[in-house]
């Protein structure tokens, strides 16, 4: 008599063979791991596989009690923000995937050209119409509001931190996740780049300690993308975009500290 994981095993093949979704077999585990993009056509696919003739339901069953699928993931990661985001995410689909490599969670991005800060708040109200919280919340937004005459410094972080206290209480399980504004060489609304410098800075220290100290959340910060003459090659000619090489600094340090935060209690990246 066969073995269950034989049937896995064969289920495997079959499925990349006549479905096309790639699936992998964990047959230790007695897991099927499905690409996120496909999630949605899972349960069609897999009907048909099961009314097969040559691996049945009722067959799998007798070996394994039931089929168990794992859809991957159930932990969801959301990275919310601006173009910075928008072009962050186009990069990593040409040079790894959405997911970044990651395999065990499911990354949900949502990149809005132009986005102020006023627009977090609703943006994220409409995604849990039909999505549950996500595990973890990235959040990369307020570059564009620097500098408006409609702010003050003090009148800006204030209201960022009630949107931030807001998004807690849609949200009390996700751990939200503060990543610092970039620099740049070229803030429109500002008087002058020190300015804007100034305000970014400013802002980035004190929303950082808000999130990790009343929300139980966490920060991130890129050393390793400057402003200097010295890196200008991390940005596009525009001064405030990052450039394939940057996009690929950026990318690099999501995906480091998803996995650290995933994986420890640790709250800010880099630790140091």
């Amino acid at each position: 008599m066969k073995s269950a994981i034989h049937y896995f095993i064969e289920l495997e093949k079959r499925v990349k063979k006549e479905v096309g979704l790639g699936l992998g077999i964990d047959s230790v585990q007695g897991t099927i791991f499905v690409p996120t993009e496909n999630v949605d056509e899972l349960p069609a696919k897999i009907k048909y596989i099961l009314v097969s003739k040559k691996v049945t339901k009722k067959e799998l069953e007798s070996f394994v009690g039931s089929l168990v699928v794992k859809v991957l993931p159930a932990d969801r990661i959301w990275i919310i923000g601006s173009s910075l985001i928008y072009w962050a995410q186009k990069y990593a689909q040409q040079r790894i995937n959405n997911n970044l490599g990651l395999t065990s969670h499911r990354i949900i991005w949502h990149g809005i050209r132009r986005m102020v800060w006023f627009q977090l708040y609703p943006t994220i109200q409409k995604k849990l119409k039909n999505k549950n919280p996500p595990t973890i919340l990235v959040i990369h937004c307020g570059g564009n509001d620097i500098g408006n005459p409609y702010h003050t410094l003090k009148g800006l972080q204030m209201f960022m931190k009630f949107t931030v206290v807001d998004i807690s209480q849609l949200m009390p399980k996700t751990v939200i996740v503060w990543s610092r504004m970039l620099p740049r060489s070229n803030w429109t609304l500002c008087l002058s780049n020190k300015d804007g410098e100034n305000w970014r800075t400013r802002i980035n220290s004190a929303l950082a300690k808000f999130v990790v100290k009343n929300t139980c959340g966490a920060s991130i910060k890129y050393p390793d993308i400057t402003n200097r003459h010295t890196c200008i090659s991390l940005f596009r000619k525009d001064g405030v975009h990052l450039s394939d090489v940057g996009n690929e600094l950026f990318i690099n340090s999501l995906r480091n500290v998803l996995v650290l935060f995933l994986s420890s209690t640790d709250r800010f990246y880099p630790s140091y």
